[in-house]
């Protein structure tokens, strides 16, 4: 009876240290997998081609400023491709920024809550030269909508989202 019980303490405590190891590797994956994802976005990422001829004028800010429009989050996200060409004015809070080389990639939270920004409301925004902005800062973007921006999480997600290239950041 004694060897039992003996043999039993010994497979619980077994089981338990089972539990807790498995606990730690599944919580190590999730954080190798969501730090990957950012970091993927950061690899992946190539700037649109954008062909400069001499026959382009440059519009003034003020004009672009008056003909950018409010554009609903939800709109948008349903349909991005449908939107492309619209001058729009988003206002955010920046979840991520990144520069390579003189150009500027910004993730841009859009929807804004009593709490804050909405992180899953979130705009890819493209910007030719570099900016003074940083992660949390609050800006305004003025742009053409591209369309759709697709990307691949190191975690093997497609991510989508609505997309712009922005004239205008402040």
């Amino acid at each position: 009876m004694g060897i039992i019980i003996w043999i039993q303490k010994k497979t619980a405590k077994k089981s338990t240290k089972t539990i807790r190891t498995m606990s730690l590797v599944f919580i190590g994956l999730f954080v190798a997998s969501m730090v990957g994802c950012v970091a993927d976005i950061t690899k992946n990422y190539e700037p649109n081609n954008k062909a400069v001829t001499s026959n382009i004028k440059e519009v003034p800010k003020a004009d672009i400023k008056k003909e950018a429009v409010n554009i609903d989050y939800a709109q948008l996200k349903k349909n991005p491709d449908g939107h492309k060409g619209e001058m729009v004015k988003f206002n955010g809070e920046i979840i991520q920024i990144m520069e390579t080389g003189n150009n500027t990639v910004i993730r841009l939270a859009v929807t804004k809550t009593d709490l804050g920004y909405e992180i899953d409301d979130i705009v890819w925004i493209e910007y030719d030269g570099l900016t003074k902005f940083v992660d949390k800062d609050i800006i305004t973007a003025y742009g053409k909508i591209t369309g759709t921006h697709s990307y691949k999480s190191q975690a093997g997600w497609k991510i989508q989202l609505p997309a712009m290239d922005a004239q205008i950041i402040e």
